[in-house]
């Protein structure tokens, strides 16, 4: 198995060097291989990928596994993926909101939008998601989009807004729109606002119409899985590649209930998951409950990697909020006396996620939520 993960290593190595000059079969290779990887990590490549993305990924994966113990888990030296919030503001009044934003926060000023932007662009992450407020409506979006797309970076746009189709044209295999369900049409409209499934309905047929394939990620508040029904009907009428599962993790910030899944409840999402799989890509089920039972697979069994504890968080995902500064998951944001500060570099905030991440204690599946019950409890 060692001499598995060194001879792994010196292809990564090598084939991140000589990307633009691998042939068509080489390069296959190496994307199959990055591919296992961005699944491995919960963030499944699209089917066509720009070679600075591949290329970007490709570094610093083989800078992970150089520098990761045999038998631990991967440790890299900068975020695999950075969530940036573009803004605090949002016109939409969604009830269960994870961000620190609405229409009565600042649009904040586009120059310093830009130059945060500038600074995740010269960032070694390849994978960036932004998120809000709402990022379409926020001064200067598309300048501050295009910094990103011209380094490279492969951008996911999570929005609740309707999508403009010339900018879903831009970049071919660096930018997927993310478009988020939270229940059937009228949970959805409920939560979202009014109108606002028809709006996701009008947003796939724009994004198929000039040959993108969206992302769908379903938000699970509570255990009513109806939403999965109208989900299904989604992924047979529109061309989609990759649904994800997750469940709104109680942070704090809202009252309600904390979800808990019961054994038959993951059975029938499990279920809904091989529906589901028929119809797109790929079926991602970002829940806790099932990754803490997952065993390893045959790439972490191959090169001597340990599963990720919990959730991305500090493993393998920061966040920024729209002032600079960084936090383990979007859901610590507005907690300034966690927050990493914002003048530290992208490398040196990401250090201070990991040392807060290794602070938790043992078996802790999400940082926001144990953080936000034990600020309960004091």
């Amino acid at each position: 198995m060692r001499i598995a993960r060194s001879l792994v290593n010196s292809l990564l190595s090598l084939s991140s060097e000589r990307l633009a000059d691998l042939s068509p079969s080489a390069a296959g290779d190496v994307y199959r291989l990055s591919s296992a990887f961005a699944a491995f990590a919960g963030r499944p490549l699209m089917e066509r990928l720009d070679p600075r993305v591949l290329k970007g990924a490709m570094s610093l994966v083989s800078n992970a596994l150089a520098r990761t113990p045999y038998g631990s888990q991967l440790e890299f030296d900068h975020p695999l993926v950075i969530s940036l919030s573009t803004s605090s503001y949002c016109p939409f009044a969604c009830c269960n909101c994870y961000a620190s934003s609405g229409g009565n926060r600042e649009r904040g000023r586009a120059s310093d939008r830009v130059q945060l932007f500038a600074k995740v662009a010269r960032s070694k992450t390849p994978f960036i998601i932004l998120s809000g407020g709402e990022p379409l409506v926020a001064d200067g979006f598309e300048e501050c989009l295009g910094l990103l797309l011209d380094a490279g970076k492969f951008v996911f746009v999570s929005t609740n807004a309707l999508v403009d189709p010339s900018l879903a044209r831009q970049r071919e295999g660096q930018l997927v729109f993310i478009l988020p369900v939270w229940g059937d049409r009228k949970r959805h409209d409920a939560r979202r606002g009014a109108h606002s499934f028809d709006r996701l309905e009008r947003n796939l047929a724009a994004l198929n119409g000039v040959g993108q394939k969206p992302n769908l990620h379903i938000v699970l508040p509570d255990n009513d899985f109806s939403a999965l029904r109208d989900v299904e009907r989604l992924v047979r009428q529109y061309k989609i590649n990759v649904v994800t599962i997750a469940r709104r993790i109680h942070t704090g910030r809202v009252d309600g209930t904390r979800l808990v899944l019961s054994a038959s409840d993951l059975s029938t999402l499990d279920h809904w998951r091989a529906v589901l799989q028929r119809h797109v890509r790929r079926v991602v089920c970002d829940l806790p409950e099932l990754q803490s039972t997952a065993a390893p697979g045959r790439l972490h069994s191959l090169l001597g990697l340990r599963n990720f504890e919990g959730c991305a968080a500090g493993n393998w995902m920061m966040h920024i909020d729209d002032t600079g500064q960084g936090f383990p998951c979007f859901s610590f944001e507005g907690r300034q006396h966690l927050a990493v500060p914002r003048h530290l570099t992208i490398g040196d905030q990401w250090r201070a996620v990991r040392q807060m991440r290794a602070e938790f204690p043992g078996g802790v599946r999400c940082p926001g939520e144990y953080h936000a019950r034990l600020e309960e409890t004091v």
